[in-house]
């Protein structure tokens, strides 16, 4: 389900008092898989069952399942509509919990928001507080006063798998630095990269001594 959007403010890091829920209306039918983000931005999507020439007719390109690697509009409701999500021991389930998760893996793999070779607790606040804006303009996090507790160790726990992945992909099952750089995936600057480079291979020293 989703709602018009309008705009919000960011709540206090603390949690603040529930807001009034807005309208809700119906734009995509109900997702049951779960999927936490992680792993490479290529997730696969959720696969919907079709068993109606009508709900076939609903579906439009947003709703195709597979995989939409980094696209963001794959992410989050159509324009003008702000996905409504359910809580469970304060992590989102059923509608939209899928591509909610997504979207916080597609915003930490972005380089305007997150300097990949920093750990998560040493990004700037203002480029955290940028991605929750982007996650309420397109959810109601407001329904939830403690959706920041849920979404901050989320994002940590993404970063970390990204630049494990970029470790295992672009360093180590690579032995040249030219290659490492050349095949390196687009969204990672390469000063970031090369920053990253230089302190694993000081790692590989430390460990062979």
């Amino acid at each position: 389900m989703c709602t018009p959007q309008h705009q919000d403010t960011l709540p206090d890091i603390a949690g603040t008092s529930q807001m009034g829920t807005p309208q809700h209306q119906d734009a995509l039918p109900s997702i049951d898989n779960a999927c936490d983000g992680s792993g490479d931005d290529e997730i696969e999507h959720e696969r919907m069952s079709v068993s109606s020439q009508s709900e076939m007719t609903c579906q439009k390109d947003y709703e195709k399942p597979g995989r939409h690697g980094s696209e963001e509009k794959t992410k989050v409701p159509p324009k003008g509509y702000r996905g409504i999500l359910e809580w469970k021991d304060n992590i989102p389930v059923e509608d939209w919990a899928v591509r909610f998760n997504n979207l916080i893996g597609c915003l930490i793999r972005d380089p305007r928001s997150i300097y990949i070779a920093h750990n998560f607790e040493e990004q700037e606040f203002k480029c955290i507080k940028k991605i929750w804006e982007k996650l309420m303009d397109h959810y109601c996090l407001e329904d939830n006063p403690e959706s920041w507790d849920y979404v901050i160790p989320k994002m940590a726990k993404l970063i970390r798998g990204w630049k494990s992945d970029l470790k295992k992909r672009y360093f180590t099952n690579l032995s040249t630095d030219w290659k490492r750089i050349y095949e390196l995936d687009k969204r990672v600057p390469p000063f970031n990269w090369m920053t990253l480079i230089i302190e694993w291979e000081g790692e590989k020293k430390v460990d062979y001594f």
